[in-house]
């Protein structure tokens, strides 16, 4: 499973991830995909975002929590790990 929730989403980056998932509420992307397509995803997210958009990406992992949170795209909070555990830590 995948979640994927942005802010400032291009309508081309929408428009594409509408193809494989489904578009719960405005910018907000969920499905349960195979990991070829979730691998095109991730490539395609990282190849066209642009400066002003703010992504993060929640995919099942076997881990502690159950998943993995992948926050790397133009944020100015921080994701950081204690004892195993992911967390977002927000910038003042």
């Amino acid at each position: 499973m995948i979640v994927i929730v942005g802010e400032n989403l291009p309508e081309r980056i929408k428009g594409i991830l509408k193809i494989w998932l489904l578009e719960v509420k405005p910018s907000v992307f969920v499905g349960d995909i195979n990991k070829v397509i979730e691998t095109r995803i991730l490539k395609f997210l990282q190849t066209y975002m642009n400066s002003s958009t703010d992504l993060m990406i929640i995919r099942s992992q076997n881990t502690s929590q159950g998943f993995k949170i992948d926050y790397p795209y133009n944020s100015k909070d921080k994701l950081i790990n204690v004892g195993g555990i992911q967390l977002i830590q927000k910038s003042p």
